[in-house]
Parts: structure tokens; C-alpha cells; sequence
């Protein structure tokens, strides 16, 4: 039977990893995702990524100070230990924030990053590297690893064995699943199911503000529906117009968003291709679209006025 630090070894190949707790928003991970932060801004191509630059912003020590403000407290607070981070395949970005939040909390941490070769996950770990290589924080280069494996139950089952927390990024199955793998038990559990978002915009209050506000609101609906490309959490994969119907003016709020996706997103053949083949998919087994709007490979609007409440929740797009 290997023990924990044989195991520990197993999993991150390396000799000197170890479990350290710490305080939370201890000003060592403070400096170290401040210095994250200015170094992915110095990539010369982060404005093809919007979810990187989200990410770089969220990461500058100004913003983590004020969250430790909110977080201060006269109690003492220590990490709970080694945290497991199940991070999930379809967003690039998602194992970063798992990985600062375990960080921030005064946890060492093992990730599993994505599978899939998405370029912001090679460029957050080729930076992460270059970071945790500076001799200032040599002890979290000894404390935290990020793996890589396909969906494989008994490496999960072997790093679970040793967690003092495991943190899983959904879907419903993929919990489910993991769930199944025991956990010590003084362990704790943190999951993260589906979740969807809608949207809901008043044509009469549209109707009132300047183009201008309607720009803003455009950019706004762009930063939660394509930062992720539609698989966060808060990204609307529904749409509802109350108020006094307008075609006009719902066509010139997609015509702004659409203007705002040609500067701004990095479409992959592969989402031009999985977007295309969701939407044939949604005509041929829903009955209840009326028209469709086709903005080329940046944009479709589909009019759905006839779709039953109970079925919004599996009518998404990609």
C-alpha cells in the first residue's frame, strides 16, 4: 500500500512536493497572482482572448485586497490542507480560477486541467511555470501541481484518497460519477451542478435610451454569453422580449452585438462547426421555432415563441 507521500509523488512527479497550510489571503499568494496578472498581460496577442483578459484583471492584487477586506475577520482561519480541483473540459480558463480560489484560501492544491489543447490553457500554464520557477515562491511551486489525464476513475479514486477537500466543476453526471469515489472522512466536498442563465429585455425601456445604452448593453450581454463561449454558468441561452414587440429594435441590438463578436471573439473552426451541427440538431427535434437569423458563423437567433417552459433547460446553444 503506497503511503501519502508516495503517492503525492506518483501524481505530481515531483520529490519535494508537499502539504503546507497557510492563512487566507496571505500576501504570498497575494504576490503571486499579482505577479500572474502583469505577466499574462505582457502576452502580445491577450486581446484575441477575452476570457484571458478577464482573468488577468480578476488576478490584480487591487482586486484580491478588496475581497480580503470582505473576508477579514478577528477569528483565526487556516487552510483545510490538499485540495483536488475536477476541473471541467469545456472551459479553458475554469482551472485557473479553481486553482486561485484553493490558493487564496491558504490550501495546497492538485488540478486537473483540460484535456482538450485549448491555446489559453497552454498560455495560463506556460506563464503559471515561468512564475512559480522565480525563487520567491518556491514553496508554492513545492505545494500545488496541475496533471492532465483523461476521464480515468482510478486516478481520481488514488488522489481522492489523500484530499482534505475535493472541489468538482460539473455537469450533473460528471458529479454523479465522481461522487461514487470515496472520500476520507474528514474530507469536505464542494460541487458545482448545471447551471443556466436567461435573459429577459424590456423593449419599452429600450425604446427610451440613447443608442449609446444600447451599445453598453450589447457589450454587457457579449462578456456573459461569449467570455466562455456560452458555457459559463451565466451565460443566457435564452432570450425573452417583454414589452411592445419591435423587430426593429431587436435586430439593432443584434446588429451592435454582432459588431462587438467581429472585433472581439476568436471563433475555432471547431465552434463554427459544433455551433452549426447544435443548431440542425435543435431544427430537426423541436417543433416550436418559428425563424431563424443567421449573423454568418458569428450569430444565430432562432424565435422559439412557442417552446413549453419545461423544455427551456435542455435548448442551449454550443
Amino acid at each position: 500500500m503506497l503511503d501519502k507521500q508516495e503517492i503525492l509523488y506518483q501524481v505530481t512527479r515531483n520529490k519535494n512536493f508537499n502539504i503546507k497550510i497557510s492563512e487566507p489571503f496571505n500576501q504570498l499568494s497575494i504576490e503571486f497572482l499579482n505577479d500572474f496578472s502583469n505577466n499574462l498581460k505582457k502576452y502580445n496577442k491577450i486581446n484575441s482572448y477575452p476570457d484571458l483578459i478577464y482573468l488577468m484583471f480578476w488576478c490584480r492584487r487591487k482586486k484580491i485586497e478588496n475581497l480580503a477586506k470582505d473576508f477579514k475577520s478577528n477569528k483565526l482561519r487556516l487552510g483545510r490542507g490538499l485540495i483536488f480541483h475536477i476541473c471541467p473540459s469545456n472551459v479553458p480558463t475554469n482551472f485557473a480560477y479553481s486553482f486561485f480560489f484553493g490558493l487564496l484560501s491558504g490550501n495546497s492544491n492538485i488540478v486537473k486541467v483540460p484535456s482538450i489543447n485549448f491555446k489559453e490553457k497552454e498560455i495560463i500554464l506556460t506563464i503559471l511555470k515561468s512564475v512559480l520557477n522565480k525563487s520567491k515562491y518556491i514553496d508554492l511551486k513545492k505545494t500545488n501541481s496541475f496533471i492532465q489525464y483523461n476521464t480515468k476513475a482510478e486516478t481520481t479514486k488514488i488522489i481522492s484518497s489523500i484530499c482534505d477537500g475535493r472541489v468538482i466543476w460539473g455537469g450533473d453526471k460528471t458529479i454523479n460519477e465522481i461522487r461514487k469515489i470515496w472520500l476520507p472522512e474528514r474530507s469536505v466536498e464542494i460541487t458545482f451542478p448545471d447551471r443556466y442563465s436567461i435573459s429577459i429585455i424590456n423593449s419599452d425601456q429600450l425604446k427610451r435610451i440613447k443608442s449609446s445604452k444600447i451599445q453598453q448593453l450589447a457589450k454587457k450581454f457579449y462578456i456573459d454569453g461569449y467570455s466562455m463561449n456560452q458555457a459559463a454558468c451565466n451565460s443566457p441561452h435564452f432570450v425573452f422580449w417583454i414589452g411592445e414587440k419591435s423587430e426593429k429594435l431587436q435586430n439593432y441590438f443584434w446588429d451592435q452585438l454582432i459588431k462587438i463578436v467581429k472585433k472581439r471573439f476568436l471563433f475555432d473552426d471547431i465552434h463554427i462547426v459544433d455551433k452549426y451541427t447544435n443548431l440542425i440538431e435543435n431544427i430537426i427535434t423541436q417543433n416550436d421555432f418559428e425563424k431563424i437569423k443567421m449573423f454568418k458563423n458569428h450569430l444565430y437567433v432562432i424565435d422559439a415563441n412557442k417552446v413549453k417552459v419545461n423544455k427551456l433547460e435542455n435548448i442551449r446553444g454550443v
